[in-house]
């Protein structure tokens, strides 16, 4: 072996060796920054609980101290509630059912826009659950095109034909 080839051996031992140094490092830097995180986290979740902790405090305090004022305010905030549920329901931003649960508006589809022969699979397609008709029809809304509100899918949309 020459004197070259015995320093490019010892030269590329150098960089191996330099190469795995880096790794390690990098790998030292992922477990810190892991740990970083969870410590956050940690002290994120620690500091809301000792808020949560006060203001609960605080509101016992006033519930014990003044506790007209304490059940006025609830009252107040309950009427306003109540209050934002109805306005929001008169404005369409929502419908609220029987039970009192809050349901998003229906898309409306318009019949007298739709085929005369129009099924309910064309109702689907033209709310976009389906790409097209025939897509419609094979899912099983090959059924006669009825009036009235429908939720479909798992993500409860839903559809009023008027």
């Amino acid at each position: 072996m020459s004197d070259t080839e015995i320093k490019i051996n010892i030269l590329m031992t150098a960089i191996q060796e330099k190469q795995d140094r880096i790794s390690e490092l990098q790998q030292s830097i992922k477990n810190d920054q892991a740990q970083l995180g969870e410590l956050v986290l940690e002290h994120t979740i620690a500091e809301r609980a000792c808020r949560h902790e006060q203001n609960m405090e605080r509101g016992q305090q006033w519930k014990e101290s003044d506790p007209e004022g304490y059940n006025a305010f609830l009252e107040e905030i309950r009427q306003r509630n109540q209050a934002h549920l109805e306005e929001g329901a008169r404005l369409g931003w929502w419908d609220i059912s029987d039970t009192g649960e809050m349901l998003a508006p229906p898309i409306v589809v318009d019949s007298s826009k739709l085929p005369d022969n129009a099924l309910m699979a064309h109702v689907m397609a033209e709310v976009g659950i389906f790409p097209s008709v025939t897509q419609a029809r094979k899912n099983g809304w090959d059924k006669p095109l009825t009036t009235g509100v429908f939720t479909v899918t798992k993500k409860k949309i839903r559809i009023k034909v008027i």
